[in-house]
């Protein structure tokens, strides 16, 4: 048996359902490159998408304009169960 892991890490190639990151240009609690940068990473293990929203912050569900992007994540859902 190896050492353990440390506190939080994450195995990017581990097998896991598709994934939909979304991320807002003004978030400074997970900035858009780290959202990006995980999205590509996560993308080894199973389909994984980025969406990124310009003027959205990180709690992006409960800013103005909360809509659209809940329109995005429908349409992309939409789009992975009718595979």
């Amino acid at each position: 048996r190896g050492p353990a892991s440390p506190a939080g890490a994450i195995d990017f190639e581990a097998p896991r359902p598709p994934l939909l990151m979304v991320a807002g240009a003004l978030d400074r609690a997970i900035p858009p490159g780290l959202n990006r940068d995980n999205a590509r990473r996560y993308g080894a293990a199973a389909p994984t998408d980025f969406r990124y929203f310009e003027g959205r912050i990180h709690w992006i569900c409960r800013q103005k304009g909360w809509r659209e992007v809940a329109g995005i994540v429908e349409e992309w859902l939409s789009r992975l169960f009718a595979r």
